[in-house]
This record gives structure tokens, sequence and C-alpha cells, in this order.
């Protein structure tokens, strides 16, 4: 229960926190490292669980323990973490939000460059707080039309990046694997290279977010058909008796899943749900798509065994890839390119006529 609280807390405080942070040019890539470490963390837990397993009679133990090491110098870190200059502004402390917006301009620019720069940053800051102060309660939120548009396509492409079923395959890979048919060493070393895969995938990603004509929307749509083909991949290769060219083609489909995900749903949903939200109001909309989100992968996880009892593993993989068209279409016609958008410009929060009606 700690520990899930804690997660919770980190999903909407980290987008938040880079976006603030980073420079507009970067904002893309920084936001996206959230994604891009979670997915360092989840290879590495693969791979711990691997070494240690079998390791002692109460292994599970030290599995369990051994997620202490990595939050242990988390906690450390942040200690050194200072607050965002959107946050310090907020609260009166001009100097300090200064210093730190002037530690973000690149050390090799002139004296006016930088300058120029944190005063240009600053301002910004100010307007938007400025322009908003008054409409930071979760009624005006919810309520206003303004914000309709950003509300209801944040919290749906956050819905959507879970109903799609990746944590089916995250949390149940081992159990679909050797439920097929499949060893259970190939499925442990599948697992893992499930969680290589998906690293590599973020990291193109976090390359490509903040390049002049590839920005978010391609790399997510590219990887929405991807998502699509892989389910589509695996409800066929699971119609089938066990064997092994349909093991092959079962892991080919969940590899591709994994790795289209990484290169869209999985960094872009963090990243344009930070950009989608006006000022006081980022806050709280990134709290709702974080709602969202785990709720929807909750609903996934605890469902996913009595679908595979109820209809089958291939109707199951159906079933998803159903809902991998869908989010594929909602994210087509409404999440906008924000590339080098001002953080909640119209730009992003008009989203799209239809949107808007």
């Amino acid at each position: 229960c700690i520990t899930g609280i804690a997660v919770g807390m980190g999903l909407v405080i980290c987008p938040i926190f880079c976006a603030e942070l980073a420079p507009r040019r970067m904002r893309g890539a920084l936001t996206s490292f959230n994604e891009l470490f979670i997915n360092v963390g989840i290879p590495c837990a693969y791979l711990v669980g691997l070494l240690l397993r079998g390791s002692s009679s109460d292994d599970w133990r030290w599995m369990l323990g051994s997620g202490s090491v990595p939050a242990l110098g988390l906690f450390a870190a942040t200690v050194f973490l200072p607050e965002s200059p959107s946050w310090m502004l907020k609260h009166g402390q001009q100097e300090q939000a200064r210093i730190v917006v002037e530690n973000l301009v690149h050390p090799s620019e002139s004296p006016n460059v930088r300058a120029a720069t944190v005063k240009l940053t600053l301002q910004e800051m100010r307007e938007d707080m400025k322009a908003h102060t008054n409409m930071a309660s979760w009624s005006d939120l919810i309520f206003t039309r303004d914000n309709r548009p950003a509300l209801l396509v944040g919290v749906g492409f956050a819905a959507f990046q879970q109903l799609i079923g990746l944590d089916s395959l995250i949390f149940y890979s081992v159990y679909s694997l050797t439920h097929y048919g499949v060893t259970e060493s190939t499925a442990l070393q599948v697992t893992l290279v499930m969680g290589l895969l998906k690293l590599l995938f973020t990291i193109i990603t976090t390359q490509l977010v903040d390049v002049s004509g590839i920005g978010r929307r391609w790399p997510l749509l590219i990887g929405a058909g991807g998502c699509v083909l892989g389910m589509f991949v695996m409800s066929i290769a699971t119609a089938f008796p066990v064997s092994h060219l349909t093991s092959g083609v079962f892991i080919s489909g969940i590899l591709l899943f994994v790795s289209a995900f990484g290169l869209g749903y999985g960094p872009m949903c963090w990243l344009i749900l930070a950009e989608m939200f006006r000022g006081p109001f980022r806050s709280k909309g990134l709290s709702l798509g974080s709602l969202a989100n785990r709720g929807c992968s909750f609903i996934v996880v605890s469902t996913y065994l009595s679908m595979v009892h109820a209809i089958t593993l291939s109707n199951t993989f159906l079933v998803y890839m159903a809902v991998c068209v869908i989010a594929m279409g909602f994210s087509w016609w409404f999440i906008p390119e924000l590339q080098g958008k001002k953080i909640g410009s119209d730009a992003g929060i008009k989203l799209r006529k239809a949107c808007c009606m």
C-alpha cells in the first residue's frame, strides 16, 4: 500500500517537474526521461529476479527487499533537487527561480543570451500564472468549457494507455507463455528481452520528440499501429495448437507489442499530459490522468486471468486488439502536435475542432 501511494505520487510529480524545469526545445526529451528510466528499471528488476530465483528457500524476500536499494538512492538524490521555477514564482521566491532558470541555460551561451533567455522564460511563467490565478479549483477544471477538451482528451488518452493491455503482458508474461505451452525458462528469458526492447524504443522516442518535423504525433501513431499488429499476431498464433512455429510467432507478437508501446504510448502519455494543461490546472489534470491510468491498469490486471479462462488466450488478445484500434483512432483524431508550443497554450488545449463541440 505504501509503495503504491509513493508510485502514484511519483507518476504525477515527475512529469510536472520535468515539464516546468525543461527548456522548451528540450521539454519533450526531458519529460520522456520519466518513462525512459521506468523502462531501465523494468529489465533490471527482471534480471535481479532471474539471478535471485532459486538462491534460497525464501528467495522472494530478497527479490522484494532488493527494491529498497534504488529507492534509497532516489531519496538521497531528491534531497538535492530544487523546486521548479514555476512553484518558486507562485510562492514569491523570485530570486531563487531566476537562479534555477539561469542554471538551465547552456554555459557556452554569451551573457546577453543567458540574460535574455532567463528573462523570457520567467516572463512566460508569470504570464501563465497571472492568466489563470483564479481558475485552479477542481470545479473549474472539470466544469469550465475552456478546460473540457484538454481534460477529456488527457484523461481519455491516459486511460487508453492501459486499456490496450500492456500490463497483462508485463505482469502475466510468464503465465501467458507457459499457459500456451512455452517452457518456463524460455518465458523468463522473453520477459528480460521485453524489458530491453521497451527500453530501447523509449530511448529512440526521446531522441525523436524534439526533432523538427517528427514531434509527438508520428511516433505515437506509428507505435499505436504496431500495438494493433502485435495483438493481432498474438491472437492468430495462440489460436493454433502450440508448436515451434506458433510459439515463435507468439513471442514475436509480444516483442512487437512492447516495442511499439515503448515507441508511442509509453513515453507520450505523460509528456502530452504535462504539456496539455495550463498553469495551476497542470497538477490537477495530471492527477486525474494518473488516476484514470492506474485505475485502468487495475481493471486490466484484475480481469486478464478471468478473460483467458472464459474466452481463451486468443480471443483475449483479440479483444485487446479491438481496444488498440479504438485507441489508435482516438490518438489520430484528438491528440494535437505540441512540439515547440508553450505549455498549456491554446494550440495544445483546443486539440481539434471536433473536440470543442
